[in-house]
């Protein structure tokens, strides 16, 4: 018998496919953030997994890593940021703040 993923049920688990440039940047720790169209209704205290995807062959490694959505920043919220005019304003854009977790 399988266990749930996360035991919480207020938690959303989000399976993500990430690039290996990114998916490597995030293991060394040094990328903390997910640039992601907010078509999932991502909250604070969610769980990412983040599963490495290679573009050239269309396939999953079958690496993976979890994480929990510490922040979530709208990039709509931008718009009093002068410097990121330049940026598109989709409503539908966030960046989220991550961080390794076991999910429990």
């Amino acid at each position: 018998m399988n266990e749930p993923i996360c035991q919480d049920p207020a938690t959303t688990v989000h399976r993500l496919k990430t690039w290996p440039k990114y998916y490597k940047e995030v293991i060394a720790g040094r990328k903390t953030f997910e640039i992601r169209k907010n078509d999932r209704n991502f909250k604070k205290g969610d769980i990412v997994i983040l599963e490495e995807f290679d573009p050239e062959s269309q396939k999953y490694t079958g690496k993976t890593s979890t994480f929990r959505i510490t922040y979530l920043f709208n990039i709509y919220e931008f718009n009093s940021i002068p410097d990121l005019s330049k940026i598109e304003k989709d409503p539908e854009i966030v960046i989220l703040s991550i961080k390794p977790s076991s999910f429990k």
